[in-house]
């Protein structure tokens, strides 16, 4: 499914949920949505390579044919990183035996049999 048809769907799904946007919502005035969306979509990503949430891209499509701005929040590159480092798990350090266990002594040697 290209960007088009993605759009228009949830367009339509939106007006058939909501009269007062199926008032300002035309399918002719798709191209221009898309082009609008996909302005919007190069100007979020600051010129870098990247993907765009669904979310926010279908709140520009509805402020195309709206006039209103309605962002959900979306995290920023800054934020989206910042998330992504958290979630790494550190590597586990390497445990150097010490010189007890590296000589031989066990947990148990110091205990004498009787």
């Amino acid at each position: 499914m290209n960007l088009k048809d993605a759009l228009e769907a949830y367009l339509k799904k939106e007006a058939e949920k909501d009269p007062a946007f199926a008032g300002k919502f035309r399918a002719e005035k798709l191209p221009g949505c898309v082009n609008y969306v996909t302005a919007r979509a190069k100007k979020h990503l600051e010129g870098r390579n990247g993907a765009v949430e669904g979310e926010l891209i279908m709140s520009w499509a509805e402020e195309y044919f709206t006039g209103q701005k309605k962002e959900p929040h979306i995290k920023t590159w800054a934020e989206a990183k910042a998330e992504i480092e958290a979630k790494r798990k550190p590597k586990p350090k390497h445990i150097r035996p010490t010189d007890d266990i590296a000589n031989g002594q066990l947990l148990f040697d110091f205990m004498e049999e009787k």
